[in-house]
Formats: structure tokens, C-alpha cells, sequence
């Protein structure tokens, strides 16, 4: 992860590759009327890795999870994302970024009309 926060160009806010890294000039965006929310997927898919019997490394699962931070009113919201969710499955860190859109799209579709957000900033790892 690069530590810098990336909100959507204010001149092309549909394009997606199209992003600005905050600083001084649109800070106040971050906080303003509009409901943003930041969406962290940086522990969704997580795994520990120990060592087996016979030496080798063993890769397993563990519970993950989804922030979601209103910075407008301080909430934070939490999502567990259990381990069994990736169990079968392959390309899982593919699978995360897609069980992530689908956690944020149910957890919107959740919250009433006047609290859903008018944009969402992505916090992630670069993959």
C-alpha cells in the first residue's frame, strides 16, 4: 500500500482510473455535506502461515474483515468476512476484491436512503 488516499478527479467522476491524491486544495471534500464513507478492503483475505510436520510451510485461512468509515459523522463499521468464504475456491485474492464489492454493495442496500454515501474512497494494497 502506498499510504496516500485517492478521491475521484472532481472534472470526471465516472472514470475510475482517474484519481487525485488528497491534499491541501480538496481536503474539504473529504468532509464536506456530501456522505463519503472510506472503505478499507486491506484485511479482507487474510491467511497465517505455519510450519508443518515435515517442514514445509502451510498456508490456512483466518477471519477477515471490511472497515467502513463515515468521516463526516465518526461511525466506523465493521464486517467479518469468516474464512470459510474462501474455502474451495481458487485465485482468492481475486475473490476478495469481488466479495468486497458484494459487502459493500449489501451494506449500503442496508443502511436507510439519507445515510447511503454519494461516493466511496477505496483504501486497498496495490496488487
Amino acid at each position: 500500500m502506498d499510504g496516500t488516499v485517492r478521491i475521484p478527479a472532481a472534472d470526471n467522476p465516472e472514470d475510475k482510473e482517474l484519481m487525485e491524491t488528497v491534499n491541501s486544495n480538496n481536503f474539504r471534500e473529504l468532509f464536506s455535506s456530501k456522505t463519503n464513507w472510506f472503505v478499507d478492503d486491506t484485511n479482507v483475505y487474510r491467511v497465517k502461515i505455519h510450519k508443518a510436520v515435515d517442514g514445509s510451510l502451510k498456508t490456512e485461512t483466518i477471519n477477515g474483515a471490511i472497515f467502513f468509515f463515515n468521516p463526516r459523522t465518526g461511525q466506523l463499521f465493521l464486517k467479518i468476512i469468516p474464512a470459510s468464504a474462501w474455502a474451495g475456491h481458487e485465485r482468492l485474492p481475486q475473490l476478495a476484491k469481488q466479495k468486497t464489492a458484494e459487502e459493500v454493495a449489501a451494506f449500503i442496500r442496508s443502511m436507510p436512503a439519507e445515510e447511503q454515501p454519494t461516493c466511496s474512497l477505496r483504501i486497498s494494497r496495490r496488487s
